[in-house]
């Protein structure tokens, strides 16, 4: 099964940053293009109708959003209360009571990957220690999430690798059964009739695979000679 690590590192350092920064929700939002998009929020479980708005939402870079303007600056902004900013444009964030805003710059090497958003259900400005806790917690989300970006290509390269080599090996030794045969030697006729009389006993779907692939290999070895077998077998 194939483990979405990107999603699962996003949606633990919300749930990190909420408790350890003294949040009532944190939401991340993540560059595609020229816009970001959020995918990950403590909303999902606490507010999951605003989740629900705030998921289909296009974030541009500008005044109307904690997010629009951490995106383009690139350093922390904070907003003491949204009704007090003439600016702040979200009416649906404002209406579920969110005040003290919190915006952080997710960098990698003085590029913006996306910000996190904190917001309290109160008026109560981010102290300097606190804001400067948040850069340092945003400088080790960004090495997980980026770890697990690295574990996501890992997985898909190793997946990538592994279907091909699959579907060779089945598709060979379907090939190989159901080919025309040669007449068969005096082992694959003793086995057949060994089958036919009864005597062999009731086969797994391993059992029978093996069987297959062996008998295919005797015919093989009967069409071609156990010499030039040999050196097929060799050669791949």
């Amino acid at each position: 099964m194939q483990v979405d690590y990107e999603q699962a590192t996003r949606e633990r350092v919300v749930e990190q940053a909420e408790v350890g920064l003294h949040a009532d929700d944190a939401t991340i939002s993540i560059c595609e293009g020229e816009v970001y998009r959020f995918v990950a929020s403590s909303l999902s479980a606490s507010d999951a109708e605003l989740w629900a708005v705030l998921r289909q939402r296009t974030i541009v870079p500008g005044r109307d959003s904690i997010a629009a303007r951490t995106a383009p600056e690139g350093r922390v902004v904070h907003v003491a209360d949204p009704l007090a900013d003439p600016d702040y444009a979200w009416p649906e964030v404002v209406a579920s009571g969110t005040r003290t805003m919190l915006g952080v710059p997710l960098l990698r090497e003085g590029a913006v990957l996306g910000t996190i958003s904190l917001a309290r259900k109160r008026v109560e400005p981010y102290t300097q220690r606190q804001i400067e806790l948040v850069r340092t917690f945003a400088d080790q989300a960004v090495i997980a999430m980026e770890n697990a970006r690295l574990l996501s290509e890992l997985q898909a390269r190793t997946r990538d690798l592994e279907e091909p080599l699959e579907y060779q090996t089945a598709t060979s030794d379907v090939l190989n059964v159901i080919s025309p045969r040669p007449p068969m030697c005096n082992r694959c006729s003793t086995r057949r009739s060994k089958r036919r009389s009864g005597f062999a006993a009731p086969m797994t779907q391993r059992s029978q695979y093996v069987r297959a692939r062996s008998i295919a290999l005797c015919h093989r070895a009967c069409f071609y000679g156990s010499s030039d077998l040999q050196n097929r077998t060799a050669l791949n």
